[in-house]
């Protein structure tokens, strides 16, 4: 039976990528749609408290009505905009109100902020200066801010959560929200991928044939989250394929030649006795000159395998992520007590984490 071409959705934010990407599947195109692009965040662009709201917001971070009286806040100082016109961004508002005051040789800070309750009150000099530094607030973007803009090499990954969380919102649409994976033709999209793939010469029939067996694989079970791709270091991709696999691997459909698993967990490493954690052979050499710079992995633990490069989401998993990470901003980003600033959890834990804790590491198939 001659299946549908799959239509997949990619992220990317460089044009050379995007050419890369489009020219990749044009060799492609008898069994994949051209792709659809979805932009990436710039990690430069969160530096810049508005451009990070805005951000945010299209991320599904921030609640609508703390984004309503942010927006109205924004507008209400930038005066020359009229009420009625929203067609412009926040960062275009504050950027011409900044740019007319700076021509009069004003120095002007747009608070985005200022109707939201516990900003209400200016901080004089001398007082406490921990006024955006609220580490639990009632409101989730204040809190969000305080913790983001402490971010140093962390920034790059709160980028890339946010453009995964984007593409999230587009691949699922306006699907039922407590929908789980089932076939694929109930999405516009079948899959995210990132703009780092790659596809062999001529192999578009094979990548195309593994994708549809995974599918019908596991569209008879729960699925909220499937990957088609992932990665993990040797000593646990051995591991997985000689102990994970023939001990957990799904029942074979009738007449199927191929099956799925879940996703492996600490819990399987210690049907071994495996400790969670694995150790290097040999420690990272700190000197200068040195070029054994990586530390090299004997036995298996930690992460088994990990990558967000190609996947999907159930609307479900969507939807009760967003609502996570607006009601636990430590979801996203914590510190240490030792630690100067926060640092940004990576998609590809923050995924799989939320859906193993809500769904059950069953639903989530490789």
């Amino acid at each position: 039976m001659m299946k549908r071409k799959l239509r997949p959705l990619v992220i990317t934010m460089s044009p050379e990528r995007k050419q890369r990407i489009t020219d990749m599947f044009s060799g492609l195109d008898e069994y994949f749609e051209p792709p659809v692009f979805t932009a990436g965040v710039s990690s430069r662009e969160l530096r810049n408290r508005i451009k990070f709201l805005e951000h945010a917001y299209r991320a599904g971070l921030v609640p609508e009505a703390e984004w309503s009286e942010i927006r109205r806040a924004v507008k209400d100082q930038c005066c020359e905009v009229p009420d009625d016109d929203d067609s412009l961004s926040l960062s275009e508002m504050s950027e011409k109100r900044v740019a007319r005051a700076a021509s009069d040789n004003v120095h002007l800070i747009i608070d985005p902020f200022r109707y939201l309750e516990e900003t209400q009150a200016p901080v004089e000099k001398g007082e406490d200066k921990k006024r955006y530094d609220c580490r639990s607030s009632k409101f989730t973007v204040i809190e969000l801010w305080a913790k983001a803009k402490t971010l140093n090499r962390g920034r790059s990954v709160l980028a890339c959560v946010m453009a995964h969380l984007m593409a999230m919102k587009t691949l699922v649409g306006d699907q039922d929200e407590s929908a789980c994976l089932g076939s694929a033709d109930s999405s516009r999209f079948d899959f995210i991928l990132e703009d780092n793939v790659r596809a062999f010469d001529g192999s578009g029939s094979e990548c195309a044939k593994r994708i549809w067996q995974a599918v019908e694989a596991s569209s008879s079970r729960e699925c909220h989250l499937r990957y088609y791709g992932w990665l993990g270091s040797a000593p646990n991709l051995t591991w997985v394929f000689k102990k994970h696999i023939p001990r957990k691997a799904f029942n074979r459909a009738e007449g199927s030649d191929f099956s799925i698993f879940p996703l492996p967990t600490n819990e399987d490493f210690e049907l071994d006795g495996i400790v969670s954690r694995s150790k290097p052979t040999r420690q990272r050499d700190k000197t200068k000159d040195s070029n054994e710079s990586v530390p090299s992995f004997e036995t298996p633990g930690g992460t088994a395998v990990w990558g967000t490069f190609a996947y999907t989401v159930s609307p479900k998993t969507y939807h009760t992520l967003v609502r996570r990470l607006q009601r636990d901003v430590g979801a996203l980003m914590w510190k240490g007590k030792k630690m100067r600033c926060f640092v940004a959890k990576p998609i590809d834990k923050i995924l799989p984490r939320h859906t193993r804790q809500d769904f059950g590491a069953q639903t989530i198939h490789l």
